[in-house]
């Protein structure tokens, strides 16, 4: 018999975007990731005399759970004061300490320490616990004390006034997340001296800069104009964009389902091994898209504000965002392809417990279709200007991340975007565009007639000579000759006939753009409209150099 007790947060992300600084919540992510991968199982781990994998059962994605093996005798149980039962509860109290003191605005719930053989047999009723608590009070209060400062940097209070934050008053969360934007070589040290002891982010950082040369000696940003190089030319900073991509894994549930249906002693290394996987084709991605030779300033084009389970967001210069897309896409379809057949996330792996669950028990809720469901992304970016509000900016990110997922019915990676003017676009309500679409070329989908991210990649390298000016010019006629594709390509057949604009004459028979890709098929606007939008990702085309 054993005694169990799980925690899980709600509302990271209102955690993490508290207020709109980067250095503010790329901190506080890396302080909820080294809370959750590494200082909750240490304080369960010391109320123990277990290893760690038969103590910890989950530790990640904002769930952690914990066991405790319940005395021999109930003698035995009933004289000693310090029986497991009450280590279990002395650190879940000392867990949920950790949890308030750090953060107190953090929202989450936690369940009662019950008596199980296995964590299976409980596991609905923690879980209903959970829940329930989670649809109640979910808030907290503040009354007005006129003897605490305020924090110069999210207004909240009590402040005081930090030597290391250039003397502003700051509250303990603020200093906190300052502190844990630390740099890359204290990062990177710690990594290699203690790897077990490091989180997700730092992994994935770590194994990031050993591609990069030590006398780049770049950092990780700071603000959002770190990521930029400067210019001397305050307008031409000005003009910058960032980029900023949202993704989650599609049908994790019913997996994460079977992995906790394993012997209990496994289930912690195979949340490792997921998380392993998942952190390294986020890696390979970065250096495909970001080659360390190519760093050449005092901090990396890109940060990490997100890497939690499935879970991820990362703030980047524009210029690089279609490359990320295209790399991730083709990383996480390249491994999940070689993992071997006994990996907790190959198919066959899970094919085969499926089975075996369905033998011990045929009314078990999970369908076969949902464990065939193949693993892949729903994902979105937002292109804007450095100083759109974050919040902003993750609500539009989540909307466009879970149309994708939702049109593309979750059988591929799939990707949307939306280009944010600071001042509000009318061409994005007079124009259609083909989005959000899939990002493989080669998938075969059921009933799917659009072009792929892949392809209008090939498209947008086919066409870079096309000037902004000539976008612009295309984008407007667009408009004025709204459905009314015929008169459209009759313009544009007249307007590429000028030897100024010979370079558009490629777009007339282009086969892609068209209906059925095919010569005879008319003209189709909104794809034109997508090529020409992907065409102003990433600053000035070459034919404005």
């Amino acid at each position: 018999m054993y005694h169990y007790f799980s925690i899980q947060y709600s509302a990271i992300q209102k955690t993490i975007l508290r207020h709109d600084r980067l250095w503010s919540m790329s901190g506080i992510s890396m302080i909820l990731s080294w809370l959750n991968e590494i200082e909750l199982p240490k304080i369960a781990r010391g109320y123990s005399k277990k290893p760690e994998n038969e103590t910890i059962l989950v530790a990640g994605g904002g769930k952690f759970t914990a066991r405790f093996e319940i005395n021999d005798t109930p003698e035995e149980e009933t004289k000693d004061k310090n029986n497991e039962k009450n280590k279990a509860e002395q650190a879940k109290d000392e867990i949920i300490k950790e949890l308030s003191t750090a953060f107190p605005m953090l929202e989450f719930q936690d369940s009662q320490v019950k008596d199980a053989e296995k964590f299976s047999k409980i596991r609905k009723d923690i879980m209903d616990d959970l829940k329930t608590q989670k649809q109640g009070f979910r808030g907290y209060g503040l009354s007005f004390n006129p003897h605490f400062e305020v924090c110069s940097e999210c207004g909240e209070y009590p402040a005081v006034r930090s030597k290391k934050i250039k003397e502003k008053l700051v509250c303990s969360v603020c200093h906190a997340a300052h502190e844990s934007s630390s740099d890359l070589k204290k990062m990177y040290q710690h990594f290699q001296e203690k790897k077990d002891e490091c989180t997700t982010l730092e992994k994935i950082y770590s194994s990031y800069i050993a591609e990069i040369p030590e006398s780049l000696n770049a950092n990780v940003p700071y603000d959002f104009e770190d990521m930029f190089p400067k210019k001397e030319d305050p307008k031409e900073q000005q003009k910058k964009r960032m980029a900023v991509w949202f993704s989650d894994i599609n049908s994790m549930k019913n997996k994460v389902s079977l992995w906790l249906n394993q012997e209990e002693t496994e289930i912690f290394g195979t949340f490792k091994q997921v998380k392993d996987v998942f952190s390294g084709i986020i890696t390979q991605a970065l250096k495909e898209t970001f080659p360390g030779e190519k760093i050449k300033e005092a901090f990396l084009p890109f940060r990490i504000i997100i890497a939690g389970g499935d879970d991820f967001c990362i703030v980047m210069d524009e210029k690089y965002i279609l490359d990320f897309v295209v790399n991730l896409s083709s990383n996480l379809d390249t491994k999940f392809k070689s993992l071997p057949a006994d990996h907790p996330l190959s198919q066959k792996w899970l094919e085969k417990k499926f089975n075996a669950l369905k033998e011990e028990d045929s009314n078990i809720k999970i369908e076969e279709k949902d464990i065939k469901q193949p693993y892949c992304f729903g994902g979105s970016f937002i292109v804007c200007s450095l100083h759109t509000p974050f919040s902003r900016i993750h609500e539009i990110g989540e909307e466009l991340m879970k149309a994708a997922k939702t049109e593309t019915k979750r059988q591929g990676n799939s990707v949307n975007w939306r280009i944010m003017a600071e001042e509000e676009s009318q061409s994005d309500k007079l124009l259609c565009f083909e989005k959000p679409i899939f990002i493989e070329s080669d998938a075969n989908k059921e009933s799917w007639d659009k072009l792929s991210f892949n392809e209008y990649m090939d498209l947008r390298k086919k066409y870079s000579k096309i000037s902004s000016s000539q976008q612009h010019q295309i984008a407007s006629m667009m408009i004025k000759l709204n459905k009314e594709p015929e008169k459209l390509e009759r313009w544009l057949m007249i307007h590429a006939s000028s030897e100024l604009e010979k370079n558009l004459t490629g777009l007339i028979n282009e086969e892609k753009l068209r209906i059925g890709k095919t010569k005879d098929g008319g003209l189709m606007p909104e794809r034109l409209a997508t090529l020409l939008e992907l065409l102003s990702i990433g600053g000035e085309s070459d034919g404005d150099k």
